[in-house]
């Protein structure tokens, strides 16, 4: 069975790529594309952790997550490269580089590291 959460990925990528044709104009929104496929990705996530039980994408899922609010201001501010434009992008930045730290680095540090046991023995 598809989850429920599939139709509204395809409405939202139908409409992002609608605005990113645009008949052959530039772009005129173009933080508002990334903003929508940064929701349809959130819902196919959320839609094969639930209903296909895949957990494992569960960080993937955290920063798709923290995107969300900084690029919904950046949709419809539809900002130039400024100070404000670079605030709005430390939240993505930092938890990008938390979840590489915890997906890459976390057993480096845990109980069944050798180096750990070894001083904790004597």
């Amino acid at each position: 069975m598809i989850p429920i959460t599939f139709l509204p990925v395809i409405a939202l990528a139908i409409l992002a790529s609608w605005l990113a044709i645009n008949y052959g104009k530039p772009l005129s929104a173009p933080w508002l594309i990334i903003f929508l496929l940064s929701l349809a990705l959130q819902l196919l996530l959320v839609g094969v952790r639930y209903g296909y039980g895949i957990h494992s994408i569960l960080s993937v899922q955290h920063i798709t997550g923290v995107l969300v609010p900084p690029l919904a201001f950046l949709a419809f501010n539809n900002p130039k490269f400024s100070r404000q434009l670079i605030l709005h992008l430390i939240p993505i930045i930092i938890m990008g580089l938390t979840v590489f730290y915890a997906v890459f680095y976390r057993h480096s540090f845990s109980s069944d590291n050798i180096w750990i046991r070894s001083c904790t023995n004597n």
